[in-house]
């Protein structure tokens, strides 16, 4: 491999595995996501779903704080049972087909 000034590297230098920043930008993106969901869910209950203003701010309100609490469970399920690599997985998949039914 070659870099901007012509001099040789080799490929292994250059392999990184995953670092602080990347975790950093991944939690901002997620971050990101789930508000823009939830603020996109409380116009999706009052204009499709015909809710009252305050009734959808309190639904939306009730499903951030069950996503904040089924963390707590998440983590104990993993320290306790199944292991971090094994939570991720099985919780994952329970995502992905839960949005993809959705």
């Amino acid at each position: 491999m070659i870099d901007h000034r012509f001099r040789a590297h080799h490929l292994q230098s250059h392999r990184r595995l995953c670092t602080d920043e990347d975790l950093f930008l991944n939690e901002v993106a997620e971050r990101l996501a789930f508000f823009a969901i939830a603020v996109n869910m409380v116009t999706y209950l009052i204009f499709e779903m015909h809710q009252s203003i305050p009734t959808a701010a309190t639904h939306v309100t009730d499903w951030i704080g069950a996503a904040y609490v089924l963390t707590i469970f998440g983590a104990f399920m993993a320290d306790a049972y199944l292991g971090r690599f094994k939570t991720i997985i099985i919780f994952s998949c329970i995502y992905a087909v839960l949005v993809g039914t959705g």
